[in-house]
């Protein structure tokens, strides 16, 4: 006897993951977690109940391992909240392990983020609904993120004059506090013109 389960998820693998997909976008759309059976069944109305079934488990468990959760949630298309509460995330950077376990590249890194913020391109509230914040972490996120930020900018330009070994001429050797200095300047810099 065939085990329509197994195989309504081999050959509708590519379908499976698009409807998991479509499911945490509506979830994201609605603001909450939808029932997935009776979503399951809306979608599927026209079909057989046991390929109704057979889909509903599937792209349940797609949604549990959180592949589509996260894929959908790097593209800013559902709140870091949401998408914590679907794959049982205590933070965000649980979602980001989970990119890291899928081989997902992230659309967007914590510090980049903090940054559109301090430059006014998306608001402190929306930081907060990616990355699913409280309020009162917004600021602290920010500022820690920033001061991260400019610590690595610091330490790459700082590997940056000492790879070069010199600056103001031609073999010039510079002493280690110059070389601090002229990465901090650079930084500044670099903040100023916007990168």
């Amino acid at each position: 006897m065939m085990d329509i389960d197994k195989d309504q998820r081999k050959r509708r693998a590519t379908e499976i993951v698009a409807a998991a997909r479509r499911y945490v976008r509506d979830c994201a759309v609605a603001g909450t977690i939808l029932d997935i059976e009776q979503w399951g069944l809306r979608r599927w109305q026209r079909d057989r109940l046991e390929k109704q079934k057979a889909m509903i488990g599937a792209v349940s468990d797609e949604v549990r391992n959180g592949t589509a959760v996260v894929d959908v949630w790097r593209r800013f298309e559902v709140p870091g909240k949401l998408a914590r509460q679907l794959v049982g995330a205590r933070s965000y950077g649980d979602l980001y392990r989970r990119l890291l376990d899928f081989d997902i590249e992230p659309g967007f890194r914590p510090a980049e983020v903090a940054r559109w913020a301090v430059e006014g391109l998306i608001t402190p509230e929306r930081l907060g609904e990616i990355f699913g914040l409280a309020p009162e972490d917004i600021d602290p996120f920010i500022r820690s993120w920033m001061a991260y930020d400019a610590r690595i900018r610091l330490e790459q330009a700082t590997v940056d004059l000492a790879w070069e070994g010199r600056f103001g001429g031609l073999g010039a050797i510079t002493p280690e506090i110059e070389l601090m200095e002229e990465a901090t300047r650079l930084v500044n810099d670099v903040y100023k013109d916007d990168d």
